[in-house]
């Protein structure tokens, strides 16, 4: 494997690494996003469905308050335009507490009412803008006991408004003080104050479900910060469990594709250099380093040759040269002999001519 293939593996193994913290960053992000979703789809309209609701029921108890404070008969008109508009306030809130016990896209919603709360619900522009998801069970049982308390407040406002129209009427035929424009008066008084009890009790649930609402938001508020932290802690422990790892893999990478051949070639040319030429490189690895190593391996072969066959040629001609010396100083030797032979036959033939007297 080529020293470039072997650092983009570095590189990939950095980037696999470093990747991870990416991952965890994402599943947490999606976990926030989740979270967030959820206010969105569900908290979100629940609120406004119950601001809706409190509204229609502030709506329907002006209204209530305003015929009961007619106090003449002949106005019997402007009795029966503020009971218009305390039966339209009533059934806009009949239709958003079935929304919010059922949930607006829920079968049970539009069966409910007969299917006139559906009827009413697409009338007024709600569908697709308006969707409340299924409650929880709190907010169903809260929800049913609303629609219980609502069905109480609105006949005990219909019983009210009943007394009090017949005590009007008995008022004009001039039996305002008969024993039964008082019992009218009284029982119109009680179904009120009894009705009233019922609209308390209606907006202390609704406050219920926006406390668990709000509680709702709270908690995933303090979740999502959680996950945030959590986020940030992970992150920077994968960040330098991953640094770290890189910095070992690098350096084992470092080490073992690059210092070690390297050190091995350095080392290599430091001892052939002083004249080792039987030293040999030993890199195994595949790549540029082995490559140069094996192209080393070869020249030191080549130059260890070359060097033997100067040595043999140089110790054969030495041998030769020193062949030539012996025989040389042999010639001299015999040389030396022959002239020391004939100098002692002429001494001594000199000799032999001394001895022989004159004539």
């Amino acid at each position: 494997m080529k020293l470039r293939s072997k650092l983009f593996l570095v590189l990939a193994f950095i980037i696999f690494v470093s990747s991870a913290a990416v991952v965890v960053g994402y599943f947490n992000m999606s976990r926030i996003a989740e979270s967030s979703k959820e206010v969105i789809e569900h908290d979100v309209p629940v609120t406004r469905a119950i601001k809706i609701s409190l509204t229609e029921l502030l709506s329907s108890e002006i209204a209530l308050e305003s015929a009961l404070g007619a106090d003449d008969f002949l106005q019997l008109e402007e009795i029966r335009a503020n009971e218009i508009k305390f039966e339209h306030a009533n059934l806009l809130f009949s239709v958003f507490i079935n929304a919010l016990a059922w949930g607006s896209e829920t079968d049970a919603f539009a069966k409910s009412g007969g299917g006139l709360n559906i009827e009413e619900w697409k009338r007024e522009g709600l569908t697709g803008n308006l969707i409340i998801k299924a409650p929880t069970p709190e907010e169903a049982q809260l929800a049913g006991a609303i629609d219980i308390y609502f069905g109480g407040y609105v006949n005990n406002a219909y019983a009210a408004l009943a007394n009090h129209k017949k005590l009007l009427r008995l008022r004009a035929e001039g039996k305002a003080g008969s024993p039964e424009a008082t019992a009218a008066e009284l029982a119109g008084n009680s179904s009120k104050n009894q009705a009233l009890h019922y609209a308390s009790l209606i907006s202390e649930n609704l406050d219920r479900i926006v406390e668990l609402t709000n509680a709702n938001v709270v908690q995933m508020a303090a979740d999502i910060d959680a996950v945030q932290k959590r986020t940030r802690a992970v992150s920077i422990y994968i960040f330098l469990i991953s640094s770290l790892i890189s910095l070992a893999a690098i350096y084992i990478f470092m080490k073992s594709a690059i210092i070690g051949p390297l050190g091995e070639l350095v080392k290599t040319l430091k001892w052939f250099g002083s004249g080792d030429l039987t030293i040999r490189a030993h890199i195994k690895q595949k790549d540029e380093f082995g490559y140069l190593a094996g192209a080393f391996n070869k020249m030191a072969d080549d130059i260890q040759g070359t060097y033997s066959g100067m040595q043999l040629r140089t110790k054969q001609q030495n041998q030769d040269l020193q062949d030539k010396i012996d025989m040389l100083k042999r010639e001299k030797e015999s040389l030396e002999q022959s002239v020391k032979d004939m100098t002692r036959t002429i001494a001594e033939q000199k000799a032999e001519i001394l001895k022989i007297p004159s004539k």
